[in-house]
């Protein structure tokens, strides 16, 4: 039996067709957090932050959380900041408790 277009590719529709071209086994992580620049004060505190535009100073503190996880595997130690820049920036930083350094990461 001779079927004419058996050679062919399928056609994949638009919205099953995949979204990347790495292959499945590489995964690219989301949201990886950016090293920063940070003055702080002795409690760790921040007072202001290295941006595209200079540093810019800390006019308020909008709130402050710890996350300690992966304990079992590589331990995570980190406290949060969310802060508001002059010029009305806000910004979410943390600091690494394990090595001391500052990162930003977007939400």
């Amino acid at each position: 039996m001779n079927v004419p277009d058996a050679d062919l590719p399928l056609a994949v529709p638009p919205w099953r067709a995949p979204r990347s071209t790495a292959p499945a086994t590489h995964i690219q992580p989301l949201n990886v957090p950016q090293a920063l620049e940070v003055e702080a004060d002795a409690q760790g505190v921040p007072l202001a932050v290295a941006t595209r535009a200079g540093l810019r100073r800390v006019e308020a503190l909008q709130d402050v959380w710890r996350v300690d996880d992966e304990w079992w595997r590589a331990a995570i130690s980190r406290r949060y900041f969310m802060l508001r820049l002059e010029g009305g920036l806000l910004r979410v930083v943390f600091q690494d408790l394990i090595t001391g350094a500052w990162h930003a990461q977007r939400y």
